[in-house]
């Protein structure tokens, strides 16, 4: 057989007339469907779980038959995790959350944080509201729209003027702004930047915009650490999201802005000065949020 023919028939396999059987690659020990296992080597897939040692397990079925427990929580209790009482008021709590999850009223996957403990029901009746509401973008980021989009924005940092600029790159910490008018990239950290607006939103923003004198003679600057960041819960976003009512925004550098909220994320929200102007302030670069 020619060297051409050697290559055919590796890629459609034997030919015509020639040996089968020597063509057929031998099967190894242990391939799937024949063979044992070679001696030493584990055969694939998991393993079966190991059960209960017999004295736990009959344990556990007694309290099963007694107390008309699972074989689960029998076992828990066999154990000595939890007591009969503890299982049954969490079997009670249980029942009384697939009433809320029927209405609607609860996500099912807070089930296990609140029979645990570890969850208030109100906090997550609140985040089951959170899910469903379209004023939340949980991963919402303008750097990232910015990046994607290719387009400019204006940006507001600590000790500049501002500036308008793409964003054609972003790290976890970091930021690249090229500006407009040239082609000079230049990086900076995150928590610089205090707000963005579109270009044609700067002047009402810039006319908007006052000072609280007492704020700025501190001369705080960006936040570095989270120790001396401004914290909100997203409850409070959320509320004043729903009320619409006007809040009062003040910068760590002094400035202030007055707006409503529109959506909000974890790192950064929409405040609303009218119909024509909604930046995007950084919640990193907040020095308090009070409604006005």
């Amino acid at each position: 057989m020619t060297e051409q023919n050697t290559k055919v028939s590796e890629r459609h396999g034997p030919s015509r007339g020639s040996d089968v059987s020597s063509a057929r690659p031998k099967r190894k020990p242990g391939a799937a469907g024949r063979g044992k296992p070679e001696k030493g080597r584990q055969q694939k897939g998991r393993r079966k779980k190991a059960g209960p040692p017999p004295a736990l397990a009959k344990k556990a079925a007694e309290i099963a038959e007694r107390t008309g427990l699972s074989q689960k929580d029998a076992l828990r209790v066999a154990s000595g995790k939890v007591t009969v009482q503890k299982v049954l008021k969490e079997m009670l709590v249980r029942e009384k959350l697939k009433v809320l999850i029927g209405r609607g009223e609860l996500n099912p996957m807070y089930v296990p944080a609140i029979v645990a403990g570890q969850m208030p029901l109100e906090r997550a009746k609140f985040l089951t509201r959170l899910l469903d509401d379209e004023s939340w973008r949980s991963t919402q980021s303008i750097f990232e729209d910015l990046v994607e989009s290719g387009k400019a924005r204006v940006f507001f940092l600590f000790g500049r003027e501002p500036f308008a600029a793409k964003v054609p790159k972003i790290s976890k910490y970091d930021v690249w702004f090229q500006r407009e008018d040239g082609d000079e990239v230049e990086q900076t950290e995150k928590h610089n930047v205090i707000l963005s607006c579109e270009t044609e939103e700067l002047d009402e923003l810039l006319a908007a915009r006052s000072v609280d004198e007492s704020v700025a003679a501190k001369a705080l600057g960006p936040s570095v650490s989270y120790k001396d960041r401004f914290r909100s819960d997203k409850e409070v976003f959320y509320k004043h999201s729903l009320s619409q009512e006007p809040i009062r925004v003040t910068f760590r550098d002094g400035m202030v802005v007055t707006g409503r909220v529109g959506w909000f994320g974890r790192w950064e929200f929409q405040l609303k000065l009218s119909e024509t102007c909604q930046p995007v302030v950084f919640r990193h670069a907040m020095y308090s949020l009070e409604a006005v």
